[in-house]
């Protein structure tokens, strides 16, 4: 239909495909899904298959004689051709319209996924149909800001979108960054809101404006050192409307919220079981081993990640936290200076003075460790007397 060949030779072809357009009168239909309705349900790459499901739904609801064609395109649209003759004793327009608002209320019903459906005016010939369509793709795209989801296609002037995008929202998706980065969920909401107020406000050029909602996404999964989700991005870049647009975009920012802030609370956990089994291993000399070992995990990795967490390596962490204790007990005076080297695992006397001293320089004011154990800061008569 839409490669140019004559409307006699696109007909024969039809004919062996197994349907036949011989009345006069066409109505030609394109539908879309609505994305942001389906990710609880669905997976963004299930598009496809959902689509499929739809033209299946169309075929078999279609009126007597099999008046309804449904296809699907490589833009995610669906579209339903009508053939017709017309009828001074039936009104077969508003059978045609009848049959598409059915269609949409079965395929929530049956999908339970939302879908829009737009529709032309009739016209007569086959030739009409990729003029026709052609046209409605154009209108959809110049009504990306109107509240339309069913209901004839009004005629759209095409616009001149001028305004950058990135210059328009910059400063929006700054804050935005900030929020995810501080987990500020309301300033996220806040900002996002301002996006959609200003992208109508200007009218942002719509192919321009989701490209860069994919490329912002992008960025806050890299942030969040999180694989890129294809389909979602494949989905985002063929919304059709700023309000699935933005629904979309919200829908991942709080995904990646979420995910990361349990990656974090994961993390903070996984430090507590170190401190936790340092605390109670006091007087043994601890090793990376005896850490992986007790976690359940490889040697390597948790090296690579106890650096990446603390900024220092495991050996560095269980020394500056002994004297941590030590400072503690030292000040509380309960144990000579002997004993509390042997509490904490140190046979030689020496080495446990220049560990003390070494973090005296370091830290004065005392040690500031991740996890369980913060007990009051060595002083610097401790210190000395040491």
């Amino acid at each position: 239909m839409m490669s140019g060949v004559s409307a006699r030779d696109m007909l024969s072809y039809g004919k062996r495909l197994g349907f036949e357009w011989d009345r006069s009168h066409f109505m030609v239909a394109i539908g879309y899904l609505n994305f942001a309705s389906f990710p609880d349900r669905y997976r963004y790459s299930d598009v496809p298959v959902l689509l499929y499901a739809i033209s299946n739904i169309a075929e078999e609801l279609s009126p007597e004689e099999k008046m309804v064609t449904a296809f699907t395109d490589t833009d995610a649209y669906f579209i339903c051709i009508a053939n017709f003759q017309p009828n001074l004793s039936l009104n077969t327009t508003e059978q045609v319209q009848r049959y598409l608002a059915a269609l949409k209320e079965k395929i929530k019903e049956y999908l339970k996924v939302d879908v829009s459906i737009l529709f032309g005016q009739p016209f007569k010939g086959a030739e009409g149909i990729k003029a026709n369509y052609k046209q409605l793709k154009q209108w959809n795209r110049a009504a990306y800001y109107e509240d339309l989801s069913f209901g004839p296609m009004p005629a759209m002037e095409g616009k001149l979108w001028s305004i950058d995008v990135t210059g328009a929202l910059g400063d929006e998706w700054n804050r935005l960054l900030k929020a995810y980065k501080d987990r500020d969920d309301s300033s996220i909401r806040q900002a996002l809101d301002e996006m959609k107020r200003k992208a109508i406000k200007l009218q942002l050029d719509p192919g321009e404006l989701i490209a860069k909602c994919s490329q912002w996404v992008r960025v806050l999964e890299l942030e969040s050192d999180r694989h890129s989700d294809d389909g979602f991005h494949d989905c985002l870049l063929k919304s059709r409307r700023l309000s699935d647009t933005m629904d979309l975009l919200e829908t991942k920012v709080k995904e990646l919220y979420e995910a990361n802030r349990e990656a974090v609370i994961e993390r903070k956990a996984k430090l507590q079981q170190i401190d936790h089994y340092i605390a109670e291993h006091l007087s043994e000399n601890i090793s990376l081993v005896d850490i992986a070992d007790y976690l359940f995990l490889n040697p390597s990795y948790l090296s690579r990640y106890f650096k990446l967490e603390t900024g220092m390596n495991f050996t560095d962490y269980v020394h500056r936290y002994k004297m941590k204790i030590a400072c503690h007990l030292l000040k509380s005076k309960q144990d000579n200076i002997e004993l509390v080297a042997f509490k904490l695992g140190y046979v030689e006397r020496t080495y446990f003075f220049q560990n003390i001293q070494k973090i005296r320089r370091s830290e004065p004011e005392g040690l500031s460790l991740r996890g369980g154990h913060q007990p009051a800061p060595c002083d610097k008569n401790i210190n000395s007397s040491i």
